[in-house]
């Protein structure tokens, strides 16, 4: 098991920023929004990392003539029943969002079951979903998608706000 401890997503984005730019070619755009710092969460940075890393690959990977790809970070306080298999609490919310084609309705259910894949064959192997959620739920989390074929694609992460020291 991965050593957990506090740590400010707002810090990891910064971190892997640089990493994530050189990676999307020239006709994909990346725009970052947040607070400059947020509530610190429970978690091995590493995997932090490898969130946000599969969630931008996934996005590039369905963006082809050009687009954007927006980060968005922020401090969230969820009411009872706003998400049915999370308490009610604060949680620091992470968007991947993408100008791509979107995910088709009857794939939508199977995303993030290991080695699923909705790209065409050769393109990656199916398990950078299946590790998001893996990572996410570990850290008693959630992750939501809302795609529309021909418009795009959002993945929202909630993670609980650490109680502890960072």
């Amino acid at each position: 098991m991965k050593p957990v401890s506090a740590i400010d997503l707002c810090d990891v984005i910064r971190k892997v920023s640089p990493l994530l730019e050189g990676s999307l070619g020239e006709d994909v755009r990346l725009v970052i929004e947040g607070p400059s710092e947020l509530p610190l969460i429970m978690m091995d940075r590493g995997q932090a990392e490898q969130i946000i890393l599969n969630l931008v690959n996934n996005a590039r990977d369905a963006i082809t003539d050009g687009g954007t790809i927006m980060i968005k970070a922020s401090d969230v306080d969820l009411r009872t029943g706003m998400r049915e298999d999370l308490p009610a609490g604060r949680y620091v919310s992470l968007s991947v969002t993408d100008t791509g084609g979107g995910i088709a309705p009857d794939a939508l259910g199977h995303i993030f079951e290991p080695f699923f894949a909705s790209r065409q064959s050769g393109r990656g192997t199916g398990l950078g979903l299946a590790t998001v959620y893996a990572i996410v739920k570990r850290a008693r989390g959630g992750i939501y998608v809302n795609s529309k074929e021909g418009f795009g694609t959002s993945f929202d992460v909630y993670l609980p706000i650490s109680d502890g020291p960072a």
